[in-house]
């Protein structure tokens, strides 16, 4: 069930729709916007920050997905090296929500079983750490939730549609449809 945080922050998040492979700059969501399906400019609510340097801390990442596409695909992700590191990202995996969390020392991979989000129908997503746990919603469901001591440091850019996986051997693909609604946030 959708919490009424959960609800109001993604009230609070506008439209961000990217090219595949770029990185979101740390003020990305002012005024510029693309899209990965050629479709056309919207206005935009600043919403989208980082991860950078949370910690152990609280946060949240939401976004709207549109895809037929299969296979391992990146969604969005703060992430320097396709190997372990400090990072977070949100992939789809044979069509279901994946979420990893890491810090080297600690790692969490949360994989959904339920709701297919590759049927070319609008998903909300939403992955959200409270308490040291970290939850995956899909329109507004819980899929799941795990323990997540990481604590973020230093991260690279926000990057939507792609990762560094995907010029590596792990089989992740750049992503094939519409992005939106990206915000990021610390409590």
């Amino acid at each position: 069930m959708m919490t009424l945080a959960c609800g109001l922050a993604c009230l609070a998040c506008g439209r961000i729709d990217t090219a595949v492979g770029v990185e979101l700059a740390p003020d990305a969501g002012v005024e510029t916007s693309s899209s990965l399906d050629g479709g056309s400019e919207a206005d935009v609510v600043p919403c989208t920050g980082n991860l950078s340097n949370v910690g152990t801390a609280d946060f949240h990442v939401s976004l709207t997905v549109t895809t037929t596409q299969a296979g391992l695909v990146a969604l969005v992700n703060q992430r320097a090296t396709c190997a372990p590191s400090v990072f977070w990202d949100i992939r789809m995996q044979d069509g279901l929500l994946f979420v990893e969390v890491d810090d080297v020392t600690h790692y969490t991979a949360l994989s959904e079983a339920g709701t297919s989000i590759n049927d070319g129908v609008s998903h909300a997503v939403r992955v959200e750490r409270a308490a040291s746990v970290v939850t995956a919603y899909v329109d507004g469901v819980e899929m799941s939730a795990s323990p997540a001591p990481e604590a973020l440091g230093a991260l690279p850019p926000l990057a939507s549609g792609t990762d560094v996986c995907v010029t590596s051997s792990d089989g992740t693909a750049a992503f094939i449809g519409t992005i939106t609604n990206v915000c990021v946030g610390s409590p």
